[in-house]
């Protein structure tokens, strides 16, 4: 299926991969050259937070609608995109250090329902993580991204 990536830039979409996997966010479009200029690969793709999709290893992509509940404007506290980026401390800092605070706060939640915090379970993970989240609740200028720190040091800090 070819898609008319550009389209999609600033959107709010899911994207579907040819193996079936789904991430929702907002992206970012990233033209062939840009690419091969900066991953030495020269594919058109979408950017989720910190994940790269390449044109070729996507079978869909719809746009969404702005959800007007409590997670706005996505309709769930996190996603997929975020749960596999739970798993790297490497990844969390590029999501909790992201410019947006929507990507910011989604990591946070997901963070917070995170099993790797639970204290004896990974202590350098656990440690460098909630070093993190202390640093940023301190800085952070956003009252979103403070909110959802605090809970989360709450529970794990």
């Amino acid at each position: 299926m070819t898609v008319d990536l550009p389209q999609f830039d600033g959107k709010l979409v899911r994207i579907v991969e040819a193996g079936g996997a789904s991430y929702v966010g907002r992206c970012e479009y990233l033209s062939d050259e840009y690419n091969l200029h900066e991953y030495g690969h020269s594919e058109p793709g979408l950017m989720l937070a910190c994940f790269l999709f390449y044109e070729g290893d996507i079978a869909d992509v719809i746009e969404l609608e702005e959800a007007d509940g409590p997670y706005r404007p996505f309709s769930d506290p996190y996603g997929t995109l975020e749960e596999e980026a739970a798993e790297d401390p490497d990844l969390i800092d590029e999501f909790l250090t992201s410019e947006d605070d929507d990507v910011v706060v989604r990591m946070l939640r997901c963070l917070h329902d995170c099993p790797n915090l639970e204290p004896g379970c990974a202590p350098a993970y656990r440690d460098a993580v909630l070093a993190q989240v202390r640093e940023l609740a301190a800085a952070t200028a956003s009252d979103a991204v403070a909110r959802e720190a605090a809970r989360l040091l709450e529970r794990w800090g």
